[in-house]
């Protein structure tokens, strides 16, 4: 009877102990980082911040982070690697992708065949765009029957090819079209790419941009942690949306990679959301 006492005493010193953990953040620098905005105060979180996906990815699978908010696209890949060791917990944003260009008569996917697309190479908007180019039966290629992608580091460089004319067409997101649209009075947002996908699937029906990835281990082992931490994020997007100017000068002040460009106005065209039950049809295994 005195040794159940004591293994019961241990072990709820043991729960307790666990419960007082912090929960460990990965935080990607960056548009990633907008969903904690505001639990960046919040003692009960420990952050560590990270310059890229590959960064995150290794502290994942080093065991080194409970959760991070990451594009679908590495979230994908993570779950696919990593079996049964992650979990898609929500989704967090939705795609804004536009085909930016100085045409102002470009309506339609025909308006492109013999044009050249510049676009970051293996990202979500590379396999939109190829995805949606395949059912417009558009080929990928460089002739005047099909569209040739040209492949692009990074965002940066393809805002800097559209601001200095070296590029007329190329895709982009938020806030990355404010940039080149505040730069330029002669850049269109000519087609927002979700709405074709919608054309083709339904008006219901989205695309995840950036989802929260969540170590199954604190998922299983820390259900109250994980329970509070769903309620914190979704409450954080809420009063993103609900106060932007606010939000803009917190992310600003956290220096965490997110300039003072990131105004009022560039986050409230973001496509924030909090949803634990999304289905997508886009050919992601996300496990939503």
């Amino acid at each position: 009877m005195k040794k159940k006492l004591l293994l019961l005493v241990f072990l709820m010193i043991s729960h307790l102990i666990m419960a007082q953990e912090k929960t460990r953040v990965g935080v990607l620098k960056g548009a990633c980082a907008i969903p904690f905005t505001y639990i960046l105060a919040n003692p009960l979180y420990e952050f560590t911040y990270y310059n890229s996906a590959d960064e995150i990815a290794k502290a994942i699978k080093a065991g080194l982070i409970d959760v991070t908010n990451i594009s679908s696209v590495a979230a994908e890949k993570l779950v696919t690697q990593l079996k049964g060791q992650v979990s898609v917990s929500a989704v967090t944003s939705n795609t804004g992708f536009c085909i930016i260009t100085s045409d102002g008569d470009l309506t339609s996917f025909s308006g492109l065949l013999g044009k050249q697309v510049h676009i970051v190479k293996d990202s979500l908007a590379d396999k939109l765009f190829s995805f949606l180019l395949d059912k417009n039966s558009i080929p990928v290629r460089s002739d005047e029957v099909g569209v040739e992608i040209v492949y692009d580091d990074n965002n940066s460089e393809i805002i800097a090819g559209l601001n200095s004319g070296l590029y007329e067409y190329a895709v982009l997101a938020e806030p990355y079209i404010s940039s080149v649209l505040t730069n330029s009075k002669r850049k269109y947002a000519a087609i927002d790419l979700q709405d074709e996908y919608q054309k083709i699937y339904g008006s219901d029906k989205v695309i995840p941009q950036t989802v929260l990835l969540v170590l199954s281990q604190f998922e299983n082992n820390y259900t109250s942690d994980y329970v509070r931490l769903k309620y914190d994020i979704q409450n954080s997007i809420r009063k993103v949306k609900s106060q932007p100017v606010d939000a803009a000068n917190v992310l600003n002040e956290n220096k965490i990679g997110v300039s003072p460009f990131y105004s009022a106005k560039i986050i409230s065209k973001l496509f924030l959301c909090y949803s634990e039950n999304t289905k997508s049809d886009f050919t992601l295994s996300l496990g939503l």
